[in-house]
């Protein structure tokens, strides 16, 4: 069993004994490679400053994707490259993104734009197709506005990258494809940190400690660290574990393992359901879906999680792990109170599924928040009507997400109060949460048939 984890950087691979729960890229990059392009802004994953490019094996080829460094755990980086500011050009041959920002003064301060490159630069080499706005949703500017970041990206997305850069990146796919992933543990006084590399390992790990803390991307987790200064005494990883990230689809449902980030489920889910696009691009940042898994979104209970209010619409099933035993619930069975879900002792989330579309099926869903990117939601609606019957979801109604099943039988809005009894509460009021829920089940009522399916596809 390996004791150390190693990982690309600057040309060449780094390994490291003793790493912690607590340790995050950020740090490493600032302190211990002095490499301080890379900024501290907000600490939580929000602002951007942080960004750096990963590069990691998925699916068979190299992914690229921004990732927030400062609630990114170095354990999560065995068998990855890493690429800051540092490496995407110099003062003798900027990148051409680089230079395209200076050129379109896109720079004021300066503090943010490292950040904002990385973002450019992981969407360049990811060949993305969504707008630039989407790709830099998760970086913030306090200077310049974004008018020139925007007008940037969209000139130089599909630059070939300078011969120095593209050097850097080969050298690092050749180390990434020989490279071990997972199968390792660290052991410090204070912590453990157990990467399987199975589903049999994992299963056998959360048997023998069913105290420690599972963490898949730490999009949330992070920040227990970062904010809430939690020092977690064993965690274990369902980053290396094989089965945990596989996709795979037939006739009659998807099936994702539950460490599947949600960069890899949109590519798969919006194929059937176009109309959720707008709430894909919403869910957190590119940096966010990039480490965020959706099995980390169920497994964590949150009542105002992005993700259950959508898959409970849509029906969606969870295959639950003990050991050799499995068994399958409907997701809004899973969550049973506040903080409290159904997972036995030594369980763990394996995979969701989630039926593919039926024909003629109707799906509208909707998040409301006090701003478009990058916020809490308020209420967080998905209602879906096919041959199967008709399924009213929402999320930060109530202590859970959970079916508005009063309403799913009476079709009338104004029963939405006999469901939910939401809470007053800094992001909204009770009164504004049940009017905005009865206004969007009227929306859903009168909607023509296949209307929200054709808006989305135009």
């Amino acid at each position: 069993m390996r004791t150390s984890i190693e990982f690309f950087y600057a040309g060449h691979s780094h390994k490291l004994e003793g790493v912690k729960p607590t340790d995050m890229l950020l740090s490493w990059l600032r302190d211990n490679q002095q490499a301080r392009g890379t900024k501290e802004g907000c600490n939580e994953g929000d602002c951007g400053a942080c960004s750096v490019v990963l590069a990691r094996q998925m699916g068979g080829k190299i992914d690229y994707q921004p990732v927030n460094a400062c609630i990114f755990p170095l354990a999560n980086l065995d068998g990855a490259a890493i690429f800051s500011v540092e490496d995407y050009g110099n003062r003798a041959e900027l990148h051409p993104i680089q230079k395209a920002v200076v050129d379109e003064h896109g720079s004021q301060c300066g503090f943010c734009t490292p950040g904002f490159i990385a973002s450019m630069v992981a969407g360049q080499l990811g060949q993305v197709e969504h707008s630039a706005e989407v790709q830099i949703a998760g970086n913030l500017c306090r200077c310049t506005g974004y008018g020139g970041l925007i007008r940037a990206f969209e000139g130089q997305r599909n630059t070939a990258q300078p011969a120095a850069f593209q050097a850097k990146l080969d050298a690092a796919n050749a180390w990434i494809s020989t490279a071990e992933r997972g199968g390792f543990e660290c052991h410090s006084e204070a912590s453990s940190i157990y990467a399987p590399a199975d589903l049999a390992a994992m299963a056998a790990l959360r048997l023998a400690h069913p105290d420690a803390l599972i963490i898949a991307g730490a999009t949330d987790v992070g920040l227990w660290m970062t904010k809430g200064l939690k020092q977690p005494a064993k965690v274990i990883l369902t980053t290396y574990v094989a089965e945990l990230h596989a996709v795979s689809q037939d006739t009659a449902e998807f099936t994702f393992g539950a460490a599947v980030p949600y960069s890899q489920v949109g590519g798969v889910l919006l194929q059937d359901y176009p109309e959720a696009r707008a709430w894909f691009e919403r869910l957190g940042s590119v940096q966010v879906r990039a480490s965020g898994t959706m099995g980390g979104n169920i497994a964590n209970g949150s009542p105002i999680g992005d993700g259950p209010p959508l898959l409970i619409a849509l029906g969606a099933r969870l295959r639950l792990r003990k050991s050799d035993a499995v068994r399958e619930i409907a997701l809004e069975d899973y969550f049973v109170a506040y903080g409290k879900q159904d997972l036995a002792e030594g369980e763990f989330v394996e995979a969701i599924m989630i039926p593919r579309r039926q024909p003629g099926q109707r799906l509208m869903v909707e998040k409301v928040s006090r701003r478009i990117d990058q916020d809490i939601t308020a209420v967080l609606a998905a209602f879906s009507e096919s041959d199967d019957g008709l399924r009213l979801a929402f999320g930060g109604m109530a202590a859970t997400p959970k079916l508005a099943t009063t309403v799913m039988t009476s079709r009338n809005p104004s029963d939405i109060g006999q469901d939910f009894q939401p809470l007053t509460d800094l992001r909204a009021s009770k009164e504004y949460r049940l009017r905005v829920a009865e206004n969007l089940l009227r929306q859903f009522f009168e909607q023509e048939p296949g209307a929200a399916a054709q808006e989305a596809a135009e």
